[in-house]
């Protein structure tokens, strides 16, 4: 059965894709998304339908109260028909659409998983031979387009979609850890480079070096460069941005003032009148003055200072640790072109570490010159000092987890087993025996599982449980004892059994309050709770042995 846990990792811009090594099968790379198509209203709308619907037709058939065989025929077949709209409502809110990267097999696998897959379709990784990043302008409504970084594998097959990102930066540790994985190259469609896998874990400065050997002068200025660029004796490189010369949203807050406050203002709606205007020229002063930066890049870091209207983002980036600064277009993002029409794009410093932003509102010629002229000094300084070191490009590397052999190194997370057992283990003690682990939660459906004894459980599995944070120093098996035994006298103290949130021992027959119809508030929401959980486990449990039924007959399947 095809069950999987991974490891995330988040990227500095964190993405809405999730990835990690199998805890089962290290030859396993897993990425995780939701769904494109899930709309989380859409599924809470069929979730709470599908389960309303299934409790009043047979509270109905409970009480005998259609005694017409016929009409009991087609209330059951209403009944399975809004089952499967809790099923399909539960995929759309649990699920997630996952793609598993197998190594040792030369095998993908695509579909929708929850837990368990869902649905799959196969695929061969001998049709592949890179790792694709491109960016593309989805359709936003009414004319508004949003800007997408796509991560795929590409080669002579069909390609396969390993995950998207908002930001250039955000897609870029995703395509190298698939690229890590597969021992790929990384063609970057965004800046037309192409990377070997091998080349992944080298700084920028190292890059630079080896790809040609630094011109004896820096490259020309452009005619119309804003940026104040400074030399110092003791090797900095200070760069100075200034605030973009941006007028457009001044002039259409002007317009909306002439055209649209005045007018209502005299109809005796002056606070309507003002406030589109207003949320415009405010717009405005956050791109006039709030938009600068100050770089400074010296033999041992790069720190970048971002400055906005009111906060500032400052990120040192030691040199054996940078790895690009790359030269990025506009993003557009619906509601925001108008504000950022006038720029050209951004220059994008990024390590494993960190990403900042930098240059808005220059020109593409600036940006290009300002990107030479680091690269430059980077090959100036990356010659070896007087004593011959260099720094090793393994220094940098190590922070991601992944080594420069090529081959990922990505920590694992193992599947929590002990705590699992350990949580169901105690609510049925909590349920099952009297005194201090009876103590529950007085809501009904949840006080079987929210219960002192599932305190215990879940702590006592932690304890038992290895370390999920390998770059974190492991507690000792009694300082966890200690913690957790501290932990429940205090908890079982605050819970005084006066309280109404609180209760000696499950009290409430859940059958008994839906045979009689007297539903409360609390109880509605304990039932589509526990329902939409129910239907979720049951979709999982369903597919995941049609899945191994189907692996035992008709194991691989191609896709061409």
């Amino acid at each position: 059965m095809p069950i999987s846990i991974e490891l995330i990792l988040p990227p500095p811009s964190g993405p809405h894709v999730r990835y990690g090594i199998d805890s089962w099968e290290s030859e396993r790379l897993i990425f995780k998304q939701r769904s494109r198509g899930a709309s989380f209203v859409l599924a809470v709308a069929l979730l709470v339908i599908g389960i309303m619907g299934e409790l009043q037709f047979g509270r109905m058939l409970w009480r005998g109260v259609i005694p017409i065989p016929f009409v009991t025929l087609i209330v059951m077949v209403l009944i399975c028909f809004l089952i499967l709209i809790a099923f399909y409502g539960s995929a759309l809110l649990f699920g997630r659409e996952q793609v598993v990267l197998d190594r040792r097999k030369g095998t993908f696998s695509t579909g929708l998983a929850m837990g368990v897959w869902v649905w799959r379709t196969r695929g061969k990784l001998s049709g592949y031979s890179k790792v694709l990043l491109d960016r593309r302008e989805e359709p936003a409504g009414k004319g508004r387009t949003n800007t997408v970084y796509c991560i795929s594998l590409s080669g002579e097959s069909e390609p396969v979609l390993l995950g998207r990102a908002g930001t250039w930066e955000s897609a870029v540790p995703i395509a190298e850890a698939a690229a890590h994985f597969l021992r790929f190259p990384i063609h970057d469609a965004t800046q037309g480079v192409t990377r070997g896998y091998h080349e992944l874990d080298l700084s920028l400065r190292e890059r630079v070096a080896s790809a040609a050997p630094a011109p004896a002068s820096p490259p020309d200025r452009p005619a119309d460069c804003r940026s104040e660029v400074e030399e110092s004796p003791d090797g900095h490189l200070r760069i100075r941005v200034p605030r973009p010369a941006t007028m457009t949203l001044a002039r259409v807050s002007v317009v909306g003032f002439l055209f649209w406050t005045i007018p209502v203002g005299f109809l005796g709606n002056p606070l309507v009148g003002i406030l589109p205007p207003l949320c415009t020229f405010l717009g405005w002063l956050k791109v006039r003055y709030g938009l600068s930066a100050d770089v400074d890049l010296s033999p041992e870091r790069l720190r970048a200072c971002f400055k906005g209207l009111v906060f500032r983002k400052t990120v040192d980036f030691p040199i054996q640790e940078l790895e690009e600064v790359a030269l990025v277009r506009r993003d557009t993002n619906g509601h925001l072109d108008m504000a950022y029409e006038e720029f050209a794009g951004f220059l994008v410093a990024r390590s494993d570490r960190a990403s900042i932003r930098f240059g808005h509102g220059l020109s593409w010629k600036e940006l290009e010159w300002l990107q030479r002229l680091i690269h430059q000094r980077l090959a100036e300084i990356s010659q070896p000092d007087a004593s011959g070191a260099q720094c090793s490009p393994r220094a940098a590397s190590e922070s991601s987890g992944i080594s420069t052999d090529g081959v990922a190194r990505i920590p694992r997370w193992h599947r929590p087993v002990f705590p699992l057992v350990g949580l169901f283990a105690g609510a049925i003690l909590g349920n099952v025996t009297g005194g201090p682990l009876s103590i529950s939660a007085n809501a009904p459906f949840l006080e079987h599982i929210l219960n002192v004894g599932t305190v215990t459980g879940l702590l006592l599995g932690l304890c038992l449980h290895p370390s999920q944070n390998p770059g974190k120093k492991p507690t000792s098996l009694h300082a966890s004892m200690a913690w957790s035994a501290l932990l429940l006298i205090g908890l079982y103290f605050l819970m005084d059994l006066a309280s109404p949130a609180v209760q000696m021992g499950t009290r409430f027959d859940e059958l008994s309050f839906l045979k009689s119809g007297d539903e409360s508030i609390v109880l509605t929401l304990s039932v589509l709770t526990a329902g939409a959980i129910a239907h979720a486990a049951i979709l999982s449990v369903v597919s995941g042995i049609c899945w191994w039924v189907y692996d035992i007959f008709k194991p691989e399947r191609s896709v061409k």
